[in-house]
């Protein structure tokens, strides 16, 4: 199985299965569209297939791959901890702007959610 026929088999919507295949292979998503014709080991051909059945199962696509981007940095995230939310990064963006204008100086914002301890 190449690239383009990993692409084409997959039920997932295609960004979900550029994600799976970037991370089986160690590439970026502008190299798996740009490799199309590029034959998947027999090793990634399994590990793609039982990610496509964990994700049709509705495992989070984070912790099949293992990672989250969260305002602009990658975390690493597994079924121990949460999936940071993309509505979080707008609780961020608040509460610096919040900041900006006030002296007060927050320790923590948090102490459950890694992302905010400091």
């Amino acid at each position: 199985m190449n690239v383009a026929e990993a692409l084409k088999t997959a039920s997932l919507p295609p960004l979900e299965i550029e994600v799976l295949l970037s991370t089986i292979l160690g590439n970026n998503r502008a190299w798996i569209l740009s490799h199309p014709e590029y034959e998947l080991s027999m090793t990634s051909q399994q590990f793609f297939s039982q990610s496509l059945r964990r994700r049709e199962a509705g495992e989070p696509l984070a912790y099949i791959t293992g990672e989250k981007e969260f305002y602009g940095r990658s975390f690493i995230v597994n079924h121990s901890v949460l999936i940071p939310r993309p509505s979080t990064e707008g609780l961020i963006d608040l509460t610096l702007e919040f900041l900006s204008s006030h002296e007060e100086q927050v320790r923590e914002v948090d102490t459950g959610i890694v992302c905010f301890s400091k």
